[in-house]
């Protein structure tokens, strides 16, 4: 399955997860590896897999491991929106939608098992 990594919106959301890296990284060099996950859903995955219609908020599920807080990781996330220029070459910003939950989206069960790996 062919993946549009290189359109706008998809460099947004690899900038903004890349930017939650850092900040990891920064302040919790003892993590290993993978301490987090992010599953992205809604108008940025559906983006990302037709390069059609895009979102300016994305829809995430975030794991992570118990040595470091969700809630730490979803102020990160909300106080860090990525800018960047569309398609069209105008500004816009590509904000965390941190209302979004699983339980209340129509989610296959099985979508970790079926998750494709995006990396910068």
């Amino acid at each position: 399955m062919s993946i549009y990594n290189d359109s706008p919106i998809t460099l947004a959301i690899l900038k903004l997860f890349q930017e939650l890296e850092d900040w990891i990284s920064m302040n919790h060099q003892y993590l290993p590896h993978g301490a987090v996950k992010a599953f992205i859903f809604g108008g940025c995955a559906f983006h990302i897999h037709t390069n059609a219609r895009g979102s300016n908020d994305i829809d995430a599920e975030i794991q992570s491991i118990s040595q470091l807080k969700k809630e730490d990781i979803f102020l990160f996330l909300e106080n860090n929106d990525i800018e960047y220029l569309d398609h069209n070459n105008l500004e816009t910003n590509l904000e965390f939608d941190s209302g979004f939950n699983t339980s209340l989206a129509s989610i296959d069960p099985d979508y970790r098992e079926r998750v494709i790996p995006l990396t910068a």
